[in-house]
């Protein structure tokens, strides 16, 4: 009798842990599928490149006038 306790709470245990990393594994591939999006739409934007135009620059030179 104590045996077949002792074989089903290790069962459950086994399928927490088993549900547990199934979980943490949804968890990091949809995070990094989100990164990868995220990046990659950074990237072909060219927001960390982005370069002034030529409104802006005419803005930027009329304000160092007026100081």
């Amino acid at each position: 009798m104590l045996s077949q306790g002792v074989t089903r709470s290790s069962d459950s245990m086994t399928g927490l842990l088993a549900n547990a990393a199934w979980k943490g594994f949804k968890l990091a591939f949809g995070l990094s599928s989100l990164a990868t999006v995220w990046a990659t739409a950074v990237l072909r934007n060219g927001a960390l490149w982005a370069s002034d135009t030529k409104e802006e620059k005419q803005e930027l030179a009329a304000g160092m006038l007026l100081t």
